[in-house]
């Protein structure tokens, strides 16, 4: 376990490479946010930036604390440079990574050291949201979480629109891609097509493919605190977009409390594929939970429902055995409601 210190102070680094005007914005935001003081703030840009993102990180007034501006005399690419920046846990202790088209909330460091403090000595977690998804980017629809009284929920997607990992989390992830990231990996394990296909620039889908491989999970907030403003001109937006823009909440507001469950296999998670726990929904429809595939957005792929005695799927099926309307939000109330048994008996149809 790490200085309870290094969870009460996590350093700040800001991604840029192109974009001056997002840049600025996001600094604003995080200047304009509630500190402790003493804070430490860097601003890492890749080799390349343009001389507008340099000049805008030079003269950033940082009132709070230390600013360091870090030049990279070569370029990077995303996926060095968000691997340069995770390996600054070691010196940190712990960090809040933002790039650079991100807006943050008043109490966004708050709320993560809220979620540093309680998660960092459970193996189970790889890494804190600020990000609250409304949205399954490989769906194209809308997610919703199931709510509880906690402030947090979990889930075994990977977060690249700000985050926090911890020296312990960040070095379990990194010993794990220093062994696999040259190996066929990607296509060994349970993470969506898409993801698969993302860019070689892309840190993110060896991250995913580690959160299942290892059986991690990361903390997501039910209230975002940082939204994603998907500008133009990033590596891998190519134009405006607002789709995976969230609310953030009232900047007027005082600073709420914050309540983490302890991470356990009965709480509200999803998998890789923002799916529910079978093991939550296996408990309602009185089905083993090791038997029982999720497929409510119906994109896994049949190979993987087949593997499972039972699936609950919008897929097309030549024969089913219950079937119940998609009409409350989120999906799993569709069957707290309904309380439909599962029988033996399932066939399968192409799609």
């Amino acid at each position: 376990m790490q200085d309870s210190s290094e969870f009460d102070q996590p350093a700040i680094i800001v991604v840029g490479f192109t974009r001056a005007g997002s840049l600025a914005r996001l600094l604003e935001s995080i200047s304009n946010a509630q500190l402790p003081p003493g804070v430490k703030l860097q601003i890492s840009l890749d080799g390349g930036a343009s001389e507008d993102t340099i000049e805008t990180a030079r003269e950033f007034d940082f009132a709070h604390g230390v600013k360091d501006v870090k030049l990279h005399s070569e370029n990077l690419g995303l996926r060095e440079h968000i691997l340069w920046v995770g390996d600054q846990t070691k010196k940190y202790g712990s960090i809040i990574v933002l790039e650079d088209d991100i807006l943050v909330d008043r109490y966004f460091y708050d709320y993560a050291v809220s979620a540093i403090r309680k998660y960092d000595s459970d193996t189970n977690i790889a890494g804190v949201a600020l990000y609250s998804p409304r949205a399954n980017e490989n769906a194209n629809l809308p997610f919703e979480p199931l709510v509880n009284n906690s402030s947090s929920y979990f889930m075994q997607v990977p977060c690249s629109w700000g985050q926090a990992w911890t020296r312990s989390e960040w070095a379990s992830f990194r010993n794990w891609y220093d062994e696999f990231a040259k190996t066929n990996i990607l296509e060994d394990v349970d993470i969506p097509q898409s993801v698969k296909e993302w860019s070689e620039s892309s840190w993110k889908k060896y991250f995913a493919a580690y959160l299942v491989h290892r059986d991690k999970y990361f903390s997501y907030p039910y209230r975002s605190y940082a939204t994603n403003c998907a500008e133009a001109d990033g590596t891998h937006i190519k134009e405006n977009s607002t789709f995976f823009q969230v609310p953030l909440a009232d900047q007027s507001r005082q600073l709420e409390s914050f309540e983490h469950d302890a991470f356990s296999v009965d709480g509200i998670i999803y998998d890789s594929y923002m799916e529910p726990s079978p093991r939550r929904l296996g408990k309602i429809l009185r089905v083993p939970p090791d038997e029982l595939a999720i497929d409510t957005y119906g994109c896994k792929p049949k190979e993987l429902l087949r593997k499972k005695k039972f699936s609950l799927t919008t897929k097309r099926c030549s024969e089913y055995i219950r079937a119940t309307c998609l009409t409350l939000k989120p999906v799993e109330q569709n069957l707290c409601f309904a309380k439909q048994q599962l029988s033996e008996k399932v066939t399968w149809s192409d799609p």
